[in-house]
C-alpha cells in the first residue's frame, strides 16, 4: 500500500511539473505575440488580428497550468499573520478543513466548468475572433488545471492525516 502511495505521489507531482512547464511555455508564447503585436502595430501599421484572443486563452493557460504546482509549493496566499497566533490544537484542525473546504470548492468549480464546456462542445460553439476556435479546446485547459489541483489537494489531505495520526500515536 505504501509503495503504490508513493508511486501515486511520484506521478501527480510529475503531472504537477508537467503543468508548470506548459505554464511557462504559454506565458512565453503570449510574450512573443504580444511583442509581435506591439512591433508590428509601432512600426508597419499592421495588426495580427489574433493578438488579444489567443492572449486571452494563453492566460487561461497559465493560470489553471500553473495551479497545482503553486499549490504542491505552498504557494498559495495565506493570511499567517492570523495563523502564526493560533494555538497547535487549532492550527491542527485548520490544516485538516481548508484543504477539504478548498477540495469541496475545487469539486464543485470544476463540476460547473465541465457543464460549461461540454454545453460547448456538443453545440460547437466558437470564438467570436478571427480564427473561430471552438471554445472547448481552450476551455479544456482549465479542466485539466483542475484536476490537477484537486489531485493535489488530496495527496495533501492524505499527507495530513498520516501526520496527525503519527502524532497521535507519539
Amino acid at each position: 500500500m505504501k509503495k503504490a502511495l508513493y508511486i501515486i505521489k511520484k506521478t501527480l507531482n510529475f503531472l504537477a511539473e508537467i503543468g508548470l512547464y506548459m505554464a511557462i511555455v504559454s506565458l512565453i508564447l503570449m510574450t512573443v505575440l504580444i511583442v509581435v503585436e506591439i512591433i508590428s502595430r509601432s512600426f508597419f501599421n499592421w495588426s495580427t488580428l489574433i493578438a488579444d484572443e489567443v492572449s486571452g486563452y494563453l492566460n487561461a493557460a497559465i493560470v489553471y497550468l500553473g495551479l497545482a504546482y503553486t499549490f504542491k509549493k505552498d504557494g498559495f496566499v495565506k493570511v499567517t499573520i492570523l495563523y502564526n497566533f493560533l494555538s497547535s490544537k487549532v492550527k491542527k484542525i485548520l490544516d485538516i478543513t481548508s484543504p477539504i473546504l478548498a477540495l469541496l470548492f475545487s469539486l464543485t468549480f470544476i463540476y460547473i466548468i465541465i457543464n460549461s464546456v461540454s454545453r460547448v462542445y456538443f453545440r460547437y460553439t466558437t470564438s467570436t475572433g478571427l480564427l473561430r476556435i471552438p471554445l472547448y479546446i481552450p476551455q479544456s485547459v482549465m479542466i485539466i488545471g483542475l484536476f490537477l489541483l484537486i489531485l493535489q489537494i488530496i495527496i495533501y489531505i492524505v499527507n495530513q492525516i498520516k501526520k496527525n495520526k503519527g502524532n497521535e500515536e507519539q
